[in-house]
Formats: structure tokens, sequence, C-alpha cells
């Protein structure tokens, strides 16, 4: 129940992961992310995937925290650096 509220009180952050994202996902499941939402797939049914373009043809990830999102990164050492 505590966590419950953690999430509605805390600010919260927004990770989309679009396309062949397998490496990056992997690095989002190693790290501890509260009051974190994660999107993977490729479906524009999911709000948060929606409309967001794959760079270069790689994996993408986007993490978006107060409705502002980063720079989209296809790369492992960006993303982390991200989630810190």
């Amino acid at each position: 129940m505590l966590s419950s509220v953690d999430f509605i009180v805390g600010p919260s952050r927004e990770i989309a992961l679009i396309g062949s994202a397998a490496e990056l996902l992997s690095i989002v499941r190693k790290s501890y992310l509260p009051r974190s939402v994660i999107a993977y797939g490729n479906s524009d049914k999911i709000p948060l995937l929606r409309d967001r373009q794959i760079i270069d043809g790689q994996g993408t990830a986007y993490v978006c925290e107060n409705y502002m999102c980063k720079e989209p990164t296809t790369q492992v050492s960006v993303l982390e650096a991200q989630l810190q």
C-alpha cells in the first residue's frame, strides 16, 4: 500500500523501448526503478509507445520524466546514465 502512495505522490518516470531493444531492456531490468512505468514493443495501441521513432533501425529507448523526454538513445551507456 505504501508503494502505491509513493507512486502517486513521488515523481514518476516513463521508459519506452521500441524496436529490437533486448539489450536495452536488460539494462532496465537490472536497475531498481521505483515509480517507473516501462513499455516495450512496437504497438501503437500502447499510448507510451505511440509516435516514437526507431533510430537507425536499432532498438531505441525513451526516458521521460514530468512529461518531458530526454534525448532518445540506442546506446546502453547513455541509457544507463539517463536512468541514474
